[in-house]
């Protein structure tokens, strides 16, 4: 069901076949419980390094023929790889001890000694969708392929009793597609090369694996022609701001759905139900898929769920509705604010060294996790948001607007510091508006050195992955609980 899926911080590289069982028909509401179908290994509009292939056809199904269990795995009938994709826990040990050992089951692969990969890491290791970010180099130091009886033996490894449980269930659905490599894995030990930083977008990924990226151009034209196009909004934004040409596609349940991405998985559990109804019977039909704008999930989780029902060929307009309303605020906040300084995550490490500062972690109690950054002070500003997560209060602050909603700091400024002192104030990233409306509403206090670190907590997380002692944190992580 998962491609590329990744359990308990080791790796899993198992691609399946592309198939669609019998269409049957649906009831009116369906509820995110029904099989996945299974997909191709190569999601559309993949970022992935070519492969330069080697390879020759597998045996014909049946075919008993172990895997080579020894030290020097590659020859003529073995693809070579130059990059390799790693979950949470293994990227956490890659920095913090400058090596890591894991597991695939990619045996029809080429790794050997001294070979140098690029590294990526997934944003969630149980999810069919998977954010790659590319982060450096690694060195295997060394690449064997043994039997997993053996393996999960490996002191190195330390595999839970469910992880085992969860190995050995791949490795059995694996010898139906693969059965030449039996129940052998490889044991990799890669050292850290030269890691960078990523700067990554923030709000949606910028493109899902399961589907094609649109312009403002083309969706227009789909809308046009009543081609398949679904508006994800909430139906009361749908209701008094309707897109003409769009259907209004919904979920029951936007609090989640709409505020981080979700796995299939999580949306079973969650009982998530849509009107399937508005969609085509036709598997093959193609399917325009947006929501309100960037800085909202829905759309992005609409595409997994449809991919994973059995729709094949899905587009994205990720700009969204906004975007198609050139008088509507954008929903990320601007680059600048008037009278305040707009710093990076640099700028906020030379602030902390000399100890001067007043920083404010000024998000709301449902952005709040364990990390914020060192010496920050939590000081939230209350805003009104919609069921889409979004900030109701938006593009042209005011005193006057902020007052009519209702919005500001919960609790009182009066230990504050002298009005001279630099306050640095700080958000989740560049869609969170508390810390743009928080550095405004310091500087109509009379502030007079209000710094603003727009990226947010989002940001200074991705630094510290890289480099925990110059961008420090509230407390130590323990394994990989800081990965975004």
């Amino acid at each position: 069901m998962v491609l590329n899926r990744f359990s308990g911080g080791f790796l899993v590289i198992f691609p399946f076949l592309m198939s669609h069982a019998a269409q049957v028909q649906a009831p009116q509401r369906t509820i995110v419980n029904s099989p996945s179908v299974n997909r191709t290994s190569t999601p559309a509009n993949s970022q992935t390094p070519k492969i330069v292939s080697k390879s020759t056809p597998a045996p014909p199904s049946g075919t008993k023929q172990n895997a080579k269990m020894n030290s020097s795995p590659c020859g003529d009938d073995k693809e070579n790889k130059n990059y390799l994709e790693l979950s949470p826990k293994n990227y956490y040990d890659l920095i913090s001890r400058g090596s890591a050992t894991l597991i695939s089951l990619a045996t029809h692969l080429c790794y050997q000694p001294k070979m140098q990969l690029k590294i990526f890491t997934v944003r969630s290791h149980d999810a069919v969708l998977t954010e790659s970010i590319y982060r450096g180099t690694a060195i295997v130091r060394s690449a064997q392929i043994i039997p997993f009886p053996k393996a999960k033996t490996d002191k190195s490894l330390l595999l839970t009793k469910s992880e085992i449980e969860d190995y050995s269930d791949r490795i059995e659905r694996r010898k139906d597609q693969r059965p030449e490599q039996a129940d052998g894995v490889y044991l990799l030990t890669i050292d850290k090369g030269t890691l960078e930083l990523a700067r990554k977008h923030y709000g949606v990924p910028k493109n899902h694996p399961m589907a094609k990226e649109v312009d403002r151009s083309r969706i227009k034209d789909m809308l046009a022609i009543g081609k398949l196009t679904y508006d994800t909004r909430n139906p009361k934004f749908f209701k008094h701001f309707p897109l003409k040409g769009a259907k209004n596609l919904t979920i029951n349940d936007y609090s989640k759905f709409s505020r981080q991405i979700m796995t299939y998985k999580e949306m079973t559990e969650s009982r998530l139900t849509y009107d399937k109804s508005l969609l085509p019977k036709d598997y093959d039909q193609e399917i325009y898929i947006l929501s309100a704008c960037p800085g909202d999930f829905v759309s992005y989780n609409f595409l997994t769920l449809l991919r994973e029902n059995g729709y094949k060929k899905l587009y994205w307009f990720r700009p969204g509705f906004l975007a198609l309303k050139p008088d509507a605020p954008d929903c990320m906040t601007p680059e600048l604010l008037n009278g305040v300084q707009v710093i990076g995550a640099d700028e906020l490490t030379s602030l902390l060294e000399n100890k001067k500062s007043y920083v404010l972690d000024v998000r709301g109690a449902t952005k709040k996790e364990e990390f914020t950054i060192r010496q920050a002070v939590p000081m939230e500003f209350g805003e009104k948001v919609n069921e889409m997560g979004i900030a109701e209060v938006r593009g042209n602050i005011t005193t006057e607007k902020l007052t009519k909603k209702k919005e500001g700091f919960v609790g009182p400024l009066d230990n504050f510091p002298n009005k001279g002192t630099p306050i640095i104030v700080f958000g989740q990233n560049e869609f969170d508006w508390a810390g743009y409306k928080a550095a405004y509403v310091l500087t109509q206090k009379g502030y007079k050195n209000v710094l603003w670190y727009r990226f947010g907590m989002d940001d200074w997380k991705s630094h510290a992955l890289v480099n925990p002692i110059k961008y420090p944190l509230n407390k130590n992580a323990k394994s990989d609980d800081l990965y975004l």
